[in-house]
């Protein structure tokens, strides 16, 4: 008899503190050309644009506000999740903004929506085509070391903030006493998730329309283009069950969540 079993994917990134990681970087994945024309997104979160893809990827450029538009250049992945080059279109911070013109690397949740890259991976990362000359997408050869952290851009930073803007760049406040989850759900079935702790809250999340069950081991990360929604809460340790349907073994757990942090949890479905 198959059975079916929920699994989670949970990764925390801080916002706050530069510390050094170990990764194996690969080189990132332009659009292939001709270039689809679906690619303005809205900026919909305020938060950090870098020169590499990681909260401690590369150096920031400065910070896109709710409201901004930005064009879509390419994907990377980086600790299970997905990163967007894009070049800014349109910024609304006001003083010290990035500039229109300006490509950096932003984190898919700050979009209006995950991009959905079918129309542009063929059919796999594989497939996609070579970096374009102008912008080489090479992985650094150096290790990385207790101090440094490592990113595919080493040997191309990209583009700097302006010394000029240190003094009136918008940064941010971050909330102590609050956290951020994303919930994503790389199912074809609705999910029901249920977080119990400071706050008690229940919500669904659609079916993935182009996800599948997935044999063992499961992915090694989640597809941009399934269900998500992000949450506030407050901070402490909560216990989340996830069901979908009396078929699937639910999945529960028990997490501490840390103020500064934004935590990323998906749900998927294995067949076994």
């Amino acid at each position: 008899m198959k059975q079916f079993v929920v699994i989670a994917i949970l990764l925390a990134t801080s916002v706050l503190a530069s510390v050094a990681y170990a990764c194996d970087p690969e080189p990132w994945h332009p659009l292939p050309q001709p270039q689809p024309d679906n690619r303005q997104l809205t900026v919909v979160k305020t938060g950090e644009m870098r020169t590499a893809p990681g909260w401690q990827g590369g150096d920031i450029i400065g910070y896109l506000c709710e409201g901004g538009q930005v064009e879509f250049l390419g994907w990377d992945t980086h600790s299970a999740m997905y990163w967007y080059k894009v070049r800014v279109v349109a910024n609304q911070c006001g003083d010290g903004e990035v500039l229109p013109g300006t490509e950096g690397w932003l984190h898919s949740s700050q979009t209006s929506m995950p991009v959905n890259l079918s129309p542009f991976l063929g059919t796999g990362p594989n497939t996609v085509a070579q970096p374009v000359p102008e912008q080489p997408a090479q992985p650094s050869s150096t290790q990385p070391s207790s101090t440094q952290p490592s990113s595919p851009f080493q040997q191309s930073p990209g583009p700097q903030p302006d010394p000029a803007l240190s003094s009136t760049l918008n940064i941010p406040d971050i909330n102590f006493n609050q956290t951020e989850l994303l919930i994503q759900n790389d199912s074809p079935y609705p999910v029901r998730v249920t977080w119990s702790g400071p706050e008690s809250r229940t919500i669904t999340l659609p079916a993935c329309q182009t996800c599948s069950v997935y044999s063992l081991p499961g992915p090694s990360f989640c597809r941009p283009d399934a269900p998500y929604e992000i949450y506030t809460l407050p901070t402490g340790t909560y216990t989340i069950v996830a069901q979908f349907d009396t078929n699937v073994l639910p999945n529960r757990s028990t997490r501490n969540f840390t103020g500064g942090y934004i935590y990323y949890q998906c749900f998927y479905v294995v067949q076994f």
